[in-house]
């Protein structure tokens, strides 16, 4: 019996309808379908997700929403290793690349077996696999009129000091999101790099720098005030220290792709029209 994690962003509008045709659908096949407690009184046929045991013992994360949906999922269960099938029901959604008219016909390959596996890299603060993050770590400000001076370091070689509101450190997945929007590359998923864009910066020719992603970035802050902050994803944020470290996490995202569909389609269709 093909045992499912559901889980999905209850804010969106009539995801909680739709999630319980999905859990209807899910039984019909001879599913079990779990989520979490907190999500269990929106559907209650499911089964509650209690302890590790059952997450360990389960066959896929089946994501309901967008792209910050499936983030939250790659870091909650980071440390068990499960494939995720995101379904999109917000915007654009680069990760979670089936559309809700889709769904269906999504989880019958999921079933079948018909799909493939993206191993996508993450971020993590070094010597802390719990801080990760799929997209990106950004180092930002809380105080819009004040700009945060760092040193910029990779692999202990110092780089230039910098005056901006903050920088990115993006994966390749992230390179769509906030690296896009602040000047960076777009970059494919699988290659096995990671791009520093600055943000804001208050020079001309302070540029993105695309890096191998087992190089080490530093950033040492110089700033005096601390209102810095470390934002994983866009979504956990953590105040600043004066020196942090960020590696390729020992943990990577397995993607589940249901379709044909390659990188520079899902460029095409969500970001070129």
């Amino acid at each position: 019996m093909t045992k499912i994690i559901l889980e999905l962003n209850i804010n969106k509008p009539d995801t909680i309808s739709f999630a319980k045709q999905i859990i209807n659908y899910l039984h019909e096949k001879n599913c079990e379908v779990y989520a979490r407690y907190d999500l269990e009184k929106f559907l209650p046929n499911t089964k509650i997700l209690s302890g590790d045991e059952k997450i360990i013992h389960s066959d896929y994360i089946l994501a309901l929403g967008g792209d910050g949906t499936l983030l939250s999922c790659a870091r909650r269960y980071l440390k068990f290793n499960k494939p995720i099938l995101g379904i999109n029901l917000g915007n654009l959604g680069y990760l979670t690349s089936v559309e809700k008219s889709n769904a269906f016909f999504a989880i019958d390959n999921l079933l079948q077996k018909n799909f493939q596996i993206e191993k996508r890299s993450m971020l993590q603060i070094k010597n802390n696999d719990k801080l990760t993050a799929l997209n990106d770590i950004c180092i930002g400000k809380s105080i819009a009129s004040r700009l945060i001076c760092f040193d910029l370091f990779i692999n202990n070689n110092f780089i230039d000091c910098y005056k901006a509101d903050g920088i990115i450190i993006s994966t390749p997945s992230g390179s769509t999101a906030y690296n896009l929007s602040a000047g960076g590359p777009i970059i494919k998923p699988t290659l096995p790099v990671f791009v520093l864009t600055p943000i804001c910066a208050h020079t001309l020719y302070s540029r993105p720098i695309v890096i191998s992603d087992s190089d080490e970035t530093k950033i040492c802050l110089k700033s005096e005030f601390d209102e810095t902050k470390i934002i994983f994803d866009g979504q956990e944020i953590l105040p600043m220290q004066k020196e942090i470290t960020i590696t390729r996490s020992i943990f990577s995202a397995n993607i589940i792709k249901t379709n044909s569909s390659g990188f520079y389609d899902i460029l095409r269709q969500k970001l070129f029209k």
